[in-house]
């Protein structure tokens, strides 16, 4: 997996995305992280992100405190529905496993009742 950082017609930054490593990437799409990824002050231009005020950007980064500026990429629906499925996978393993408790748990007593009625 992957990241891509896209732009709008006008080269402004407006998002990225995570894809598979063997994506072709699309026009206005790029493997280049911008530093400031600020919808409407971060453009790219000539194969570079611009920052149009640097200054305020940094400002706002110290004010915010963020440890990274790029917004948080959603899982896709196949990655919603991949954990669900391990989700569900793991509950089945533990009840599995706790059935296997509860089956060693009655043979054993079985076990003691059969000896119980056998020395009777």
């Amino acid at each position: 997996m992957k990241q891509v950082y896209t732009f709008d017609e006008d080269g402004y930054f407006n998002g990225s995305k995570q894809v598979d490593d063997n994506y072709k990437l699309s026009a206005n799409e790029t493997l280049d992280k911008p530093k400031y990824a600020t919808k409407g002050t971060t453009k790219r231009e000539n194969g570079q992100w611009i920052y149009s005020n640097p200054e305020s950007i940094v400002e706002e980064k110290e004010v915010d405190n963020t440890s990274d500026p790029v917004e948080k990429i959603k899982p896709s629906e196949n990655q919603q529905f991949q954990s669900s499925v391990m989700k569900q996978l793991m509950q089945l393993q533990l009840a599995d496993k706790q059935q296997n408790t509860t089956m060693a748990t009655l043979t054993k007593q079985l076990m003691a009742l059969q000896m119980k009625g056998a020395n009777a």
